[in-house]
């Protein structure tokens, strides 16, 4: 295995942290948009079966700097049929400096970029 493979594999292709919150409420931090085939794409199916058995879903972006767009590409696949069939919240924005300030940037609930976050969401900071 080459070292760079090696070391996405041991960062989980960006996918840093899955959490059940109370209420079966699912949380990923998806920190960066990592991507090697086959590793890659083996964290973001587990990360997504974690999330599917979740009443509702939360897919933390606002920590992610951005990367390689297979792995948002592949994010986004995983992603559209689940918010078909439970409620999905993204939070995007800064969490830090200038400009700070997490929200609701996607919901298939409805809401949208300017509502206010649920007690779940500050807890999960």
């Amino acid at each position: 295995m080459r070292t760079g493979s090696a070391s996405l594999c041991v960062q989980n292709s960006g996918l840093t942290k899955q959490e059940i919150l109370p209420g079966n409420l699912r949380y990923l931090r998806v920190e960066s948009f990592r991507w090697v085939p086959d590793l890659s794409a083996a964290a973001y199916d587990s990360a997504f079966r974690f999330l599917n058995d979740g009443d509702a879903l939360i897919v933390d972006l606002r920590e992610n700097g951005g990367g390689n767009s297979d792995a948002a590409d592949y994010l986004m696949k995983l992603i559209t049929p689940l918010a078909k069939s439970k409620p999905l919240y993204l939070l995007g924005g800064r969490t830090r400096g200038f400009g700070s300030g997490g929200r609701i940037v996607w919901s298939s609930a409805g809401q949208t970029r300017d509502h206010c976050r649920s007690e779940h969401v500050r807890r999960s900071q």
